[in-house]
């Protein structure tokens, strides 16, 4: 009697936590499959236990399927905008990785990933393209003016009036800290942990990537990096190493002189905007709280 209780609270608990995945993905108007499902679950959850918590929902018409696609009764329409948004992303990445060719000689440039895309390539038509750069330390200033620098000479860079497919370049993050736990609202940050799984790596200097989920817990430990193990330069002329740390100060206080009045005002007094030698990010609209607000809202909807 007690190991079929045992059972039946487990089996409860993998359907709640079903559905709070299918509500959030919901937000984003993206449906999810069975194997999706699974991975973001977690915890070595095994495909029948998947299977027998979306039966329970599907039963208690919390949720419906079609073609493959699990989601929220009464919102099939997303699977056609799912599938529409597979499409408008493959082209984005196109032009993520020609920008990528580029960036990617410069040995100090690790992972270069496109980021914001919450499920499998799920990229609105009229998004910009944000880049998440990970850079050898002491480097993240030199970066960005090289990324920046070419998006404004080939005339990519965002404008108000003009955000599709343009190259928004505003989160870099440093090799000897790869872990970013740091930078997640205090309490629950659903929005954080799936744009951390969600990241699109366009180019990976060997194994950053692995070491990258591994810093964050999302993969078992990663390989060591052959003779490059720390993220730091392996110039064979201390020279320039040298000439690269006064450069990249020569570049810190340039690119802080010269940002826009908002983003100084809200420079590491923000959740969206910080500087310092590990980390780079440049968002003046953070709008984690409120997707936070509306699964909350949801949830308890589903949950009356």
């Amino acid at each position: 009697m007690g190991i079929y209780y045992n059972k039946s609270m487990e089996n409860a608990l993998i359907a709640k936590n079903i559905l709070k995945i299918l509500v959030f993905f919901d937000l984003f108007d993206h449906p999810l499959t069975l194997l999706e499902i699974q991975n973001y679950l977690g915890g070595g959850i095994s495909l029948a236990e998947v299977w027998a918590g979306l039966a329970d929902l599907l039963e208690r018409q919390k949720i419906a399927e079609q073609s493959g696609f699990y989601f929220l009764t009464g919102r099939e329409v997303i699977i056609t905008i799912r599938k529409q948004r597979f499409n408008y992303t493959n082209r984005k990445l196109k032009i993520a990785r020609l920008f990528s060719a580029w960036l990617k000689l410069w040995p100090f440039v690790k992972i270069i990933a496109v980021s914001n895309s919450i499920g499998d390539r799920n990229l609105r038509r009229e998004s910009d393209i944000d880049f998440f750069i990970i850079a050898s330390p002491g480097r993240l200033w030199l970066t960005r003016f090289l990324a920046a620098g070419l998006a404004k000479l080939i005339g990519q860079r965002p404008t108000q009036q003009k955000k599709q497919d343009k190259i928004c370049l505003s989160f870099y993050l440093s090799a000897s800290q790869l872990n970013i736990e740091t930078l997640k609202l205090s309490g629950s940050d659903p929005y954080f942990d799936y744009w951390r799984r969600n990241l699109l790596v366009v180019y990976d200097r060997g194994g950053w990537e692995e070491k990258f989920l591994a810093a964050n817990g999302l993969v078992e430990e990663a390989t060591p990096l052959a003779g490059d193990r720390t993220g730091k330069l392996t110039a064979p002329i201390r020279f320039f190493s040298w000439l690269g740390d006064g450069l990249e100060n020569l570049l810190r206080t340039g690119q802080l002189k010269i940002m826009p009045p908002a983003l100084k005002e809200a420079l590491n007094n923000s959740r969206g905007v910080v500087a310092n030698n590990q980390v780079l990010k440049f968002y003046l609209t953070d709008r984690r709280t409120e997707f936070l607000n509306r699964f909350n809202e949801k949830i308890n909807e589903l949950s009356r």
